[in-house]
């Protein structure tokens, strides 16, 4: 649908997604007892402490498993070394691996690798162990989170309208499983975007849509480089449906059966190409910002190096003439008015309302009604060039 023909809806609310909402979801169905041990999702600041924990089950009381250790001895050998985890050279001691971000890990290798020459060992070192541990989170990623749903998104999403959309900085399928769950009008546009021939960013301005803007664990891309399909983003979809990671089918063009789900690796020096696909995705958010009388942040803590972000949404001061949206936060540290969260959204949202909540479920107690009736009167912006039109890429 063209933007040039279509009214721009208004009052419109956009849904925002960081890692605590994937941590404080209350997941459905849980199959099993040995599924139910492994639903906790990770954080990203104790992202390994979290992701060993071993909930109880019917064979064994809460523990911590060095999962790293058992399936990528090189990676998990590599961090104990830089991070002089002194206590994991012989053994296991979770209570070592606490406070290691995952960000960090990342963002070393990545540096290890762009340090030395091409083709040296330390170089080929480097690459290969962010390769690895790369596969083992999206692995074990996978297990905790495909054809999952949650309750209380949920409930945010029966609130939300049929125009309004999804931004999630998640890889795993807990918003994706939970809007097919739901059948909010977001998901179908999703399908239809991610599997386009010749993707328009004006096309999906005026539509609620998620848009995953860290890449997904169920984007496929071909491992093969002499394949049309190398480096190309696939939905695992079929008919409609979103597969699960057990499921996924090989390649349609060359048949390989290994597929590899696409991530932007949590690094400090994240790039995205113009003309790529997920370019795309965040220009359809920042073209539908002007739209939006309502943001709302479940678990999402604008990290310092997210650069990105930060330019996403400092965007809503160019918008001329155009009111500030009202700022919604569910996330125990904006209750905090020192925390670094709390500042955060101080600096970046300056002149907005912000409301708080600290919790997700308490915020489908007692703020959904927020979603469902326009903000009162909130500040104007006075200043700055106007919005250019939607890109017709």
């Amino acid at each position: 649908m063209s933007s040039a023909t279509h009214k721009p809806p208004q009052d419109r609310t956009l849904l925002v997604l960081g890692a605590g909402a994937s941590i404080a979801a209350a997941k459905y169905p849980i199959e099993n007892s040995m599924r139910e041990s492994m639903a906790k999702m990770p954080s990203g600041d104790n992202f390994f402490y979290d992701l060993f924990f071993q909930g109880k089950t019917d064979t064994h009381d809460e523990e911590y498993l060095n999962v790293l250790g058992l399936t990528s001895q090189g990676v998990n050998d590599f961090i104990v070394r830089a991070w002089a985890l002194k206590n994991n050279l012989n053994q296991f001691d979770p209570a070592e691996w606490k406070q290691l971000n995952v960000e960090d890990v990342f963002t070393f290798l990545d540096i290890g690798a762009r340090m030395y020459p091409q083709g040296t060992q330390y170089q080929r070192g480097s690459r290969a162990c962010k390769r690895e541990l790369q596969a083992f989170i999206t692995s074990f990623l996978s297990i905790k989170s495909e054809g999952l749903h949650c309750e209380h998104l949920a409930n945010i999403l029966y609130a939300l309208k049929p125009r309004d959309s999804v931004i999630s900085f998640n890889w795993d399928t807990i918003a994706d499983f939970t809007l097919q769950e739901v059948q909010h009008d977001s998901y179908a546009s999703y399908v239809e975007l991610m599997t386009a021939q010749r993707l328009r960013v004006s096309d999906f301005v005026h539509r609620g849509v998620l848009l995953k803007l860290h890449g997904s664990l169920n984007w496929m891309v071909c491992p093969n480089p002499q394949c049309a399909m190398h480096a190309k983003i696939r939905l695992a979809v079929r008919d409609g449906k979103l597969s699960r990671f057990t499921d996924m089918h090989k390649c349609p063009v060359c048949g390989n059966e290994r597929p590899e789900p696409f991530i932007v690796p949590p690094t400090s020096q994240k790039f995205i190409r113009r003309g790529t696909t997920l370019h795309k995705l965040w220009l359809i958010a920042r073209q539908q910002l002007p739209y939006c009388d309502r943001i709302v942040f479940v678990g999402y803590s604008f990290p310092v190096t997210d650069f990105y972000s930060e330019w996403l949404f400092r965007q809503i001061y160019f918008f001329k003439d155009r009111k500030l949206p009202h700022i919604i936060v569910v996330n125990p540290e904006i209750m905090k008015p020192r925390s670094r969260v709390a500042q955060r959204y101080q600096r970046i949202f300056r002149g907005c309302t912000i409301e708080r909540f600290p919790t997700l479920e308490r915020f489908c107690r007692g703020g959904l009604d927020l979603l469902k009736k326009r903000c009162a009167e909130p500040a104007m912006c006075s200043s700055g060039p106007p919005a250019e039109p939607p890109a017709r890429s």
